[in-house]
């Protein structure tokens, strides 16, 4: 409701998971919000790509997806994560000036409804996020990992195949005495 009430246009889509999913519907009936609540999104790539901004939890899938769809957001790290990697996920972005970071500890709603005003009404804060998130955007990341591990095993390198939708090929007939290394 701050954040409403700061900006009234705004159209809320939040994902809840199961065992929030009533109470938050609930949240944002109360006060006639506009908002879609789910509990799971798989399309989140259509999701992400019409938002302007996101307020997110900050684990390597959801950064990873951010990154990819050049997406301003407020990261607010889920503080019980093991070893408190979301909040040294958080950190790295906010750093690169990829994402703004609140902790949760600190995410009260008007520190949340400053932070999304900010992203909302500056379309160039928008747009330097949106250019520091590009180096944190590495679609052949994994393919270069297993590369580097083929390489360090002395095994041959497995290179695309797009008659496979893209997944690998061993790159020399010899690749086919190490059946550890075909991908499916």
């Amino acid at each position: 409701p701050a954040l409403a009430r700061l900006m009234p246009d705004l159209q809320f889509l939040h994902l809840s998971g199961n065992g929030e999913l009533e109470k938050v519907r609930a949240a944002y009936a109360a006060p006639n919000l506009p908002a879609v609540v789910r509990p799971f999104l798989a399309e989140m790539a259509q999701a992400l790509g019409a938002a302007t901004a996101a307020v997110s939890r900050a684990g390597a899938s959801t950064l990873t997806e951010i990154a990819a769809m050049r997406l301003p957001a407020v990261l607010i790290p889920y503080p019980h994560a093991a070893y408190d990697h979301q909040l040294c996920n958080a950190r790295a972005f906010a750093k690169a000036g990829a994402a703004r970071l609140v902790e949760q500890r600190d995410a009260t709603p008007q520190v949340i409804s400053q932070s999304v005003v900010e992203l909302m009404n500056h379309a160039d804060v928008r747009a330097g996020i949106a250019a520091a998130l590009a180096p944190w955007h590495q679609p052949q990341a994994a393919a270069q990992i297993a590369a580097r591990l083929l390489r360090s095993m002395g095994l041959p390198e497995v290179v695309p195949n797009p008659d496979r939708g893209g997944r690998g090929a061993p790159a020399t007939p010899s690749a086919l005495r190490h059946p550890q290394v075909a991908l499916p």
